[in-house]
C-alpha cells in the first residue's frame, strides 16, 4: 500500500480527493479580509505580482487567490510537490516545476515568462524543506530582474490545528471562522547591490514573519516563533 501511494497513480488519486475534501473544508469557513494594500492592487491592476506566504500557510491559499486572481506556484517536482500540484490544481492554484536544488533555472525563467505575460506567480521561499520562515533569495532576485511588486499574504482561522512536520503545517479549521491578510505591495530597484539585496531579503523575511503574526494574533494564536524572529528590524539583527 505505501508503495502504491507513492506510485504516479496513486499520487494522483491520493492529490484528487485530497483537493476535493480541501475544497469542501474551505467553503465552510467564514472568512474576513485585512487588506494593507495587497487585495486592492489585485483587484484594480492588471499588472502581475509575485505572491508570497510561508510554506506552512499553503492550505488555504486557493481560498484567497484560486479562481479570484489566477497564481501559478512554483513547486518542487518531487513526490510530495506532485501530492501538492495535484490536490491544489482542481482549486485554481496552477504549477511551476522547480526548486533550489532541482530545475531552477528552469522554473526561474517560466515565472519570468508568466509575469512577462502578466499573469500572477506564487513563492514559498522557505520551501520545500525549510528552514522554516527563514526566506531563501528566489523571491528577491525574481522581483528585481522582472519589476513586479511582491504582495505578502497570511491566512489564520479560530481553529487550526497544526501538523507535526518540519513546518508545522497549518490545517484551517473546519466550520471556523477566518482572517486572510493582505499585505502591502512593494517593488525593489532593477540596479540593488548585493548588500541591498541581502537586506531586501531580510525585509521579506520580517514582512512576512509580521503579516502571519497579525493574522495569528486575530485569531487568538500565539506567533510561530520567539519574539526576535517577528517583525525584527534590520537594525537589531545580530
Amino acid at each position: 500500500m505505501a508503495s502504491w501511494l507513492k506510485s504516479p497513480g496513486g499520487i494522483r488519486t491520493t492529490s484528487r480527493l485530497g483537493g476535493m475534501m480541501l475544497g469542501m473544508l474551505l467553503r465552510t469557513i467564514r472568512w474576513q479580509e485585512m487588506d494593507e494594500g495587497g487585495l486592492a492592487f489585485l483587484e484594480a491592476s492588471e499588472e502581475a505580482a509575485i505572491i508570497v506566504n510561508w510554506h506552512c500557510r499553503l492550505l488555504a491559499i486557493p481560498s484567497m487567490l484560486g479562481r479570484r486572481f489566477p497564481t501559478a506556484y512554483i513547486i518542487s517536482p518531487s513526490n510530495d510537490g506532485q501530492l501538492i500540484s495535484g490536490t491544489v490544481s482542481g482549486l485554481g492554484i496552477e504549477t511551476i516545476w522547480g526548486s533550489r536544488s532541482k530545475g531552477a533555472i528552469t522554473g526561474y525563467r517560466e515565472m519570468r515568462r508568466r509575469l512577462g505575460s502578466g499573469k500572477h506567480v506564487g513563492i514559498t521561499p522557505d520551501g520545500p524543506r525549510g528552514p522554516a520562515r527563514h526566506a531563501a533569495a528566489g523571491a528577491i532576485t525574481l522581483a528585481q530582474a522582472s519589476g513586479a511588486p511582491i504582495i505578502p499574504v497570511a491566512w489564520s482561522t479560530r481553529r487550526m490545528p497544526r501538523l507535526d512536520t518540519w513546518d508545522r503545517l497549518a490545517i484551517p479549521g473546519i466550520f471556523s471562522t477566518g482572517i486572510r491578510c493582505w499585505g502591502a505591495p512593494y517593488r525593489l530597484p532593477n540596479d540593488a547591490s548585493a548588500d541591498a539585496l541581502e537586506d531586501a531579503r531580510l525585509d521579506l523575511e520580517d514582512r512576512l514573519n509580521a503579516i502571519t503574526a497579525r493574522a495569528d494574533h486575530w485569531a487568538g494564536h500565539p506567533a510561530d516563533d520567539a519574539e526576535h524572529r517577528y517583525g525584527i528590524s534590520k537594525e537589531k539583527r545580530g
